[in-house]
């Protein structure tokens, strides 16, 4: 358990100590771990990082920017239903459904949004399955 005083966060004077303190607090989980995976000219959407056996995938935005996501525990990203799973995958095949992304929620939403007003319920389109909550 990490204590931290709150005199950092208040006091603008103490900006390199909160720097120093925040990335003690909160280390980078990530740190250590290289990837080779690009977003370079993919669309919006998940993808599986094979190189990391699916335990990672990746969230390319907009602007072309790749966000490592870690799937929960003992748990592995199917790219076929773009959602980390705790079924058997096929994961070293990944890659051959990364095509699924090019017909994504976002870029059929937002394209949607512009023609009509659409509801969430209206679309039929491929996207990642969310988690029921009781």
């Amino acid at each position: 358990m990490v204590v931290t005083s709150w005199n950092l966060f208040l006091d603008n004077d103490n900006e390199e100590e909160f720097k120093r303190e925040y990335k003690r607090a909160y280390k980078n989980p990530f740190e250590g771990l290289s990837f080779s995976f690009t977003c370079e000219g993919r669309p919006v959407g998940f993808y599986a990082d094979v190189e990391h056996d699916c335990k990672i995938f990746h969230v390319c935005n907009e602007h072309g920017e790749r966000i490592p996501v870690f799937c929960p525990y003992k748990t592995l990203f199917d790219q076929r239903q773009r959602m980390c799973t705790d079924e058997e995958i096929p994961c070293k095949q990944s890659e051959k459904w990364y095509y699924l992304d090019s017909s994504n929620y976002y870029s059929y939403f937002m394209a949607s949004k512009k023609n009509s007003e659409v509801t969430l319920e209206e679309i039929d389109a491929f996207t990642v399955i969310p988690l029921e909550v009781d």
